[in-house]
């Protein structure tokens, strides 16, 4: 049985330029985006994704467009979500991480960007298990 979440945030994903207005250091413009974005994720959803891993996942990211907003190039998109995926991963000493997916290298999780026009400027993530190899 395929297990799925989906976690809606009503942020826009950050663009490059956004990280950069934020701090002049790459490191602490992402720890702010991370805070930011942490106060989104309910805890009972969290928990229950935690619970259901068990190997590779796709992860799959939506923004959703604002009427008036510009597309962001898909660089931009999968760069401006990269502290993103870093959040959704397990926490390690010198990272915290919600834990809902293992590691965000390709080998273990498959990721997918997606641009839609909305009502609102949101970011919808879709996370559901991949299955096994062998």
């Amino acid at each position: 049985m395929v297990k799925s979440h989906r976690f809606i945030i009503p942020l826009r994903p950050p663009s490059q330029n956004d990280l950069r207005r934020k701090a002049r250091n790459p490191w602490i413009a992402t720890l702010m985006v991370k805070r930011e974005w942490l106060r989104y994720f309910r805890a009972d959803q969290v928990g229950a994704a935690r619970r259901t891993l068990r190997g590779p996942r796709l992860v799959v990211f939506t923004r959703v467009m604002a009427p008036g907003e510009r597309e962001y190039d898909d660089d931009n998109l999968r760069a401006g979500l990269k502290p993103i995926r870093d959040l959704l991963c397990v926490g390690t000493q010198r990272r915290h991480g919600l834990g809902i997916i293992i590691d965000d290298r390709k080998e273990v999780s498959r990721f997918e960007y997606h641009q839609v026009r909305g009502d609102a400027a949101a970011t919808i993530i879709d996370i559901e298990d991949l299955p096994c190899p062998g």
